[in-house]
């Protein structure tokens, strides 16, 4: 997609998993130009209905980290979390060019899922 306002980028899952997407992740890249700003949205604005003490903290964080402008910039969305939404501001009317990407293999989320095997093949002998 080419654009050259400031527009928000929302990604939510849409309830149906399938195996073949079991390991994948999908990678959003942003370039352009000319400089702009990554602002992550978040739902929770108030982080006094935080859920759980992790969202309390990513929510914190949300709010006290500045994205930095660059000419250049990537995010991984998880596929099967909340919704994630995010803005580009761009500092001038120069276009940027937002790209979407599945990556079929994530190697970390295989690396977590064979290590979550072979932790519980050996549990009973790690416990002892």
């Amino acid at each position: 997609m080419h654009h050259s306002e400031t527009i928000c980028y929302c990604y939510g899952q849409n309830g149906t998993i399938y195996l073949k997407y079991i390991w994948s992740t999908i990678q959003v890249k942003i370039n352009s130009t000319e400089m702009f700003k990554l602002v992550p949205l978040s739902d929770e604005r108030n982080c006094h209905n935080s859920e759980t003490i992790f969202a309390f903290f990513k929510c914190i964080v949300q709010i006290i980290w500045q994205s930095e402008v660059s000419k250049e910039s990537a995010l991984t969305v998880s596929q099967y979390g909340e919704q994630m939404c995010f803005s580009v501001q761009p500092t001038t009317k120069a276009p940027y060019i937002v790209s979407v990407k599945r990556n079929l293999l994530d190697r970390k989320l295989f690396a977590l899922f064979v290590a979550g095997i072979l932790l519980f093949q050996f549990a009973n002998t790690l416990s002892r």
